[in-house]
């Protein structure tokens, strides 16, 4: 489109301003022949047929692309809304037979398995002939452990060629094979193997995948400890590592194997005998087994791959996909093997060793096919082009899978990967469906990026409205994603719950099969997904069960309700956001959240962690006792203000925004108008161990006044930020945010007191007329003359501004329940407005990138620098002032000789630093896979304690160290075995210490300062020393965080040249 053109008002904006692609000349010329269909009228002519005439359309395909023992008599029977369909009835066959037999007949020696490990010096090819003898061995192998027809057996596997082997012995003998991906814990895996109901598990020694190892024969044994059932365990040995064995149970795989024949009859089966399993999130929380069925499923891979990825007989297929899902069912194992093909098994990453692996693949093998998930591209994109430098001038086909793909993914994977020449398909299917069924078709479909295009044949599908269930016809409508006929490859139920199937799938909107998703279509009827609009989240292309991860998190002894929403991620496409509600008796602090999310880990696994955890007073819920996620989804989207009804919550204030009335914004400019006063560390213990009811009071009331001063700052500034960056959503958000804890303050009910007590609280303490602060403490943010009123006008409560101890004694009277109680209540609101404030520091950093997007480019200005410093070291204070009158609140009920408050007196800085060095290298080994970090050494006296708050500290020099640590892994390259050894010197003043990171063969030298700036890329300054396109891309630093590791690691690097200058007393 021009500039000038409009766009008019459309369910689908985005498809007028994407271009569209037509098949390129390039694919044609290059072809091995032609494509499977001469265009799209013969696509259109097909899928017609397909939906008017689907029974002789159907039968046609099937007879074409499968063998059969004996041939059907019923195309199909059944319907949607009975949930009975069967296809192919009174037909026999065998899918082993399908995939091996019949090529290896017609030629044993053509490559079936190309494997390539996660060291690239690993891999081997296994034929056709090769396979079929590997396969039958192992079918006698299943045949002596007692497996029969209709057994499931439980794989539990890396990605190697004996995962494919085992899938296809378990289908020549007839068992049910069930796949737990081999990244699921222990209790996950234990699970799905009750489900299955499972006798017999395959697995590994050890797996192996970036470097790491996969310990999968620990975490079996594990699971077997709740499986009495299983009675035989057959181990592949992948690493010869020494692992527990169990007599009489385990097996090795070739010990066994090398004892039967190279040849197994395969089992003639009914064409509605179960293939396999596969567990996909549920929404009640436990994982449904999707039961497949033989001959639909294979018709449905077979045909997927011959049409929608031009599959020729030459072809070898590369799907980065894992058999623990069912992209690596279908596309890794029976759609290249069903047409006769060779199929990468891909053990590794995409950035192990480098970020080149694929296109390694890609070249050595001559792939033509190429299929992989958008979060595997958007790693790629900015890895940098230089890493796609490699001869694929055979790819054809590029296919995406899992989750809609952006269109400047889409872009580069078409111009850069594909150099033009090549045809972007992104398809669009579910474990449920069991092949693509909204699809572009190789070589045949002009593609738009972002649209995952056009139905599939025998694919009907419709937008109906959430609501009343009724079709939207037309085009330019959007609601969710159903379809109005059966399919051969669709999942036949839910094993041992057939109800459960028809409640998810089937009766949701009675005659249609409801996919979870929701979807436009656009003027031109291309279909846009949308995403779920049911309780699952899609990270990096795996649906994960909110109901799942909830119920691991409400297992931990502190929660007492979960809610699991997913939220838009840049590199994931969604991210694991969780709500809790914690049991009395337990509170909110980083360290329960960090429980959580390990706890998540443990019961499902890594890939299933939360990216986040809120601890929250309550959740919204309907009156029925229902948990609105779409509110907390909207709340996450910084969309407060497009909540919708919330009238049918049982109690709207739990999610109530504030919303500014003139009245606020007054209050919010009065406070304003004054400055802060200062506070140290010195006045704060001078609460000592048990601070008496007055004295809580009198804190309680200067920070009723203080707190929200400073608040009142920080709205005022982020409403008056330079060129536009106030209008940005997500700053736009943290200004509501200290809005809202402004007004919770300053409307807090104070207690009505007697003038006796209220003269007590005035009076000083006997013998103690040091407490009172001057009222002109200098603040050294404040500059002269910069407030219209002086200190001692400001009046904006009637308390005194003091920290100051009340009188106490045997004499004294008890102080008045009133004090307690509004002390307690003062701090529960400072407990929500600390929680609320959380994510202060990471949704700024968002509204800054969001600046950049708008503006088009990475740069920004010395004021808005200035802000960010100024904004980051306000909130610091403000964290503290709440973090500390809570926990002194609290403190009498939790004493501690050592501490007062949050305040350490006896920090010891050794242990801090030590520990701070351990968690960077930790994480620089996670981040890089690395099997050694670089080396630290830390200079400081063993008996150094300092008085402040370990956890500040701890966090600042893990941030610091993390991200020296980062600077010198990419200084030197991750593929050296030794860096140098950074060192972290520790000196004290008299009431400071000085923590230097040193430059002496590591850390962050001062001429390595530009290399800080190119990650610290929310304040990045030009340099000439950048790389000349950083100022054009998108890039984002790893492990440089949101967190502390952006105002400090700047800061540090800014301000003091490498040292990091802790003043304890007076700061």
């Amino acid at each position: 489109m021009s500039e000038g053109d409009v766009v008019p008002q459309c369910a689908v904006p985005e498809a007028y301003e994407v271009h569209t692609f037509q098949v390129p000349d390039a694919f044609l010329k290059k072809h091995p022949s032609r494509p499977h269909l001469y265009g799209m009228d013969h696509y259109k002519a097909m899928y017609a047929e397909s939906i008017n005439e689907p029974h002789k359309f159907w039968a046609s395909r099937a007879r074409e692309l499968l063998s059969w023992d004996r041939d059907f008599e019923t195309v199909h029977s059944g319907s949607l809304a009975a949930g009975d369909n069967a296809w192919f009835l009174e037909g026999r066959l065998n899918a082993s037979f399908n995939c091996v037999d019949r090529h290896a007949i017609k030629n044993p020696d053509k490559p079936a398995l190309l494997y390539e490990a996660d060291d690239p010096n690993d891999g081997r090819t296994i034929t056709y002939g090769e396979l079929r003898q590997e396969v039958s061995k192992l079918a006698w192998v299943l045949k002596q452990m007692g497996v029969k027809k209709g057994d499931t057996v439980a794989v539990y596997m890396p990605m190697i060629p004996e995962a494919v082997i085992a899938l296809l012995a378990c289908s020549r003998i007839g068992a049910i094979h069930s796949v737990v991906f081999a990244g699921f814990s222990s209790d996950s895996l234990r699970d799905r193997i009750v489900d299955a109901k499972s006798r017999v598990i395959i697995t590994t020694d050890e797996g192996k995948r970036g470097g790491k190892v996969i310990h999968t024969k620990k975490i079996v044994d594990e699971a077997l400890k709740s499986c009495p059932n299983v009675s035989h365990c057959l181990v592949y040995k992948r690493t010869e590592a020494e692992v527990p064995w169990t007599e009489g149970r385990d097996y090795w795989w070739k010990e066994e194997t090398r004892k039967w024949p190279s040849y197994y009859p395969p089992e003639s089966m009914s064409s509605e005998d179960p293939l396999f399993l596969l567990y996909t999130s549920g929404s009640t929380g436990k994982p449904k087994g999707v039961m497949h069925s033989t001959a639909g499923y294979l018709l449905g891979a077979a045909m997927t791959g011959k049409y929608v990825f031009d599959i020729h007989d030459t072809d070898r297929f590369f799907c980065g996909g894992d058999v623990g899902w069912i992209t690596g069912h279908t596309y890794v194992v029976y759609a290249p093997l069903l047409l006769g093909v060779a199929t990468v098994v891909f053990e590794g990453t995409p950035a192990y060793p480098d970020f080149s692996r694929y296109w390694d693949v890609c070249e050595r093998h001559k792939v033509t096919q190429f299929y992989v998930a958008p979060t595997a591209l958007r790693l790629l994109k900015r890895a940098g082009d230089e890493h796609v430098k490699h001869q694929m001038e055979h790819l054809r086909v590029l296919g995406s899978v899992g989750e809609p793909i952006a269109a400047e993914v889409w872009k580069w994977y078409h111009d850069v990967v594909g150099q033009e020449d090549a045809h972007v398909v992104d398809t669009y299917w579910q474990t449920e469906t069991g092949s693509n069924v909204i699809t572009p078709l190789g070589g045949v479909t002009p593609t738009k990026p972002g649209s995952a295009s056009l139905p599939f044949f025998g694919i009907d599908p419709a937008i109906i409205d959430p609501v009343t269930g009724v079709e939207l016809k037309g085009n330019n409508v959007e609601g969710v994603l159903v379809f109005k006929q059966p399919w051969p490859s669709m999942t036949r139920t839910v094993w041992g719950a057939h109800d459960r199937y028809l409640d998810t799938y089937l009766n949701v909107y009675k005659g249609y099969y409801f996919t979870g998703d929701g979807a436009a279509r656009d003027h031109e009827g291309y279909y846009w997904i949308r995403g779920r609009v049911d309780d699952v989240v899609n990270v990096s292309g795996h649906r994960l069960s909110t109901a799942e991860i909830e119920s691991a998190l409400i297992e931990h002894q502190a929660v007492g309700e979960a809610a699991v929403v997913g939220v838009n991620d840049e590199l994931t496409g969604q991210a694991v956001n969780a709500f809790v509600s914690l049991k009395t008796g337990f509170e909110g602090s980083p360290a329960l959240q960090k429980e959580l999310v390990m706890q998540v880990r443990k019961s499902i696994g890594p890939f299933a962690a939360p990216k986040a955890v809120y601890c929250v007073d309550d959740l919204p819920k309907t009156r029925s006792g229902k948990i609105m996620r779409r509110v907390l989804r909207k709340i996450l989207a910084g969309e407060e203000d497009q909540l919708g009804d919330t009238s049918t919550l049982s109690d709207p204030s739990v999610v109530d925004s504030i919303l500014k009335s003139p009245a606020l914004a007054k209050a919010i400019a009065h406070y304003s108008a004054f400055p802060a006063t200062g506070v140290s560390l010195r006045q704060m213990v001078q609460f000592g161990q048990r601070s008496s009811t007055g004295t809580l009071f009198r804190a309680s009331q200067f920070l009723s006044e203080e707190l929200p001063i400073r608040l009142a700052h920080r709205v005022q500034e982020l409403s008056e930020l330079p060129d536009g960056l106030s209008e940005m959503p997500s700053i736009k958000r943290v200004q509501d945010w200290y809005a809202q804890s402004f007004e919770e303050i300053v409307e807090l009910p104070k207690p009505v007191l007697s003038p006796s007590v209220r003269e007590r609280l005035s009076q000083p303490t006997k013998g103690d007329r040091s407490r009172v602060l001057s009222e002109t403490t200098h603040n050294p943010s404040v500059k002269p003359g910069q407030y219209a009123q002086d200190l001692r006008s400001r009046r904006p409560t009637n308390a005194k501004r003091y920290y100051s101890a009340a009188e106490e004694g045997e004499s004294s009277e008890p102080w008045p329940p009133e004090l307690a109680d509004y002390n307690n209540r003062f701090s529960k609101t400072l407990q929500g407005i600390k929680r609320r404030h959380d994510g202060v520091v990471t949704t700024v950093a968002q509204g800054i990138l969001e600046y950049k997007r708008k503006r088009q480019r990475m740069q920004i200005d010395h004021n808005i620098q200035s802000f960010l410093d100024r904004f980051y070291m306000s909130r610091i204070g403000i964290r503290m002032l709440i973090g500390q009158h809570i926990a002194l609140t609290d403190q009498r009920a939790h004493n501690d000789p050592d501490y007062v408050g949050i305040i350490c007196t006896k920090t010891n800085v050794r242990d801090l630093a030590q520990e701070a060095i351990e968690n960077a290298r930790f994480v620089c080994e996670d981040h890089y896979g690395l099997f050694d970090a670089p080396q630290v050494r830390l200079v400081c006296p063993p008996d150094l304690n300092f008085m402040y708050v370990p956890g500040h500290l701890s966090h600042m020099l893990f941030e610091i160290l993390k991200n020296s640590l980062r600077a010198v892994v990419e200084r030197h390259g991750a593929e050296k075995e030794e860096f140098p050894v950074t060192q972290v010197i520790v000196s004290e003043g008299r009431e400071d210490i000085t923590l230097k990171i040193s430059d002496e063969g590591g850390g962050i030298p001062r001429s390595a300062i530009p290399l800080v700036w190119t990650y610290m890329y929310t304040t990045v300054d030009q340099t000439p020393s950048l790389d000349p396109d950083f100022n054009q891309s998108d890039f984002k630093a790893p492990m440089a965080g949101f967190g502390y590791g952006l105002p400090i690691s700047r800061l540090y690097a800014r301000y003091f040249g490498g040292d990091l200058k802790l003043i304890s007393m007076e700061g």
